[in-house]
């Protein structure tokens, strides 16, 4: 991790920034399994019952308890928790297969320093896709995704609000 970013993290969490907690999923996962068993086979990645296996295994205590009973040789960790985090953040909803093979239909940007917004104003009149610096009101699969990215996020860290992809506007250093 490079210097900079480490002492921004580091300022962070002396202030008291919440950063979020990857166990705090697990009960909005287990309530999504419980209401719909079948709602996780959607993901891309669920085959081959993957689906039974973590079904047989959700009542563990932790997530990353759930995580290891249900890896193995052909299923990682890291493949694993992904799905999970998918499926929390409701991907089965979309045809994922589909949004990946597309072009990416915009650029949102995050943040920019002086240099970074010369740059943008220089390439927004050339651009083959729309670059954002705030979200339209009709949304494509892809930034619908991206906000219900945020609205979960939001469930396990309170420093954020659902609706921050609308009230925040980019980063200006």
């Amino acid at each position: 991790m490079p210097n900079n970013a480490y002492e921004i993290l580091k300022q962070l969490l002396d202030g008291g920034y919440n950063i979020s907690d990857k166990e705090k999923m697990l009960p909005f996962i287990r309530y999504k399994l419980y209401m719909n068993q079948h709602g996780i086979n959607n993901i891309p990645e669920v085959i081959e019952g993957l689906d039974k296996k973590i079904l047989k295994e959700i009542e563990k205590t932790s997530l990353n308890e759930l995580i290891l009973s249900v890896k193995s040789k052909r299923y990682t960790y890291t493949r694993i928790a992904r799905i999970l985090t998918q499926y929390f953040i409701g991907f089965e909803g979309y045809y994922i297969s589909n949004l990946r093979k597309s072009p990416c239909p915009y650029a949102r940007i995050l943040g920019a320093n002086e240099n970074g917004r010369r740059l943008i104003r220089h390439i927004k009149g050339k651009a083959v896709i729309p670059i954002l610096n705030k979200l339209p009101n009709i949304l494509n699969p892809v930034l619908d995704l991206e906000v219900k990215s945020t609205k979960a996020y939001s469930l396990i860290n309170n420093n954020i609000s659902p609706k921050d992809d609308y009230l925040k506007k980019p980063i200006i250093i």
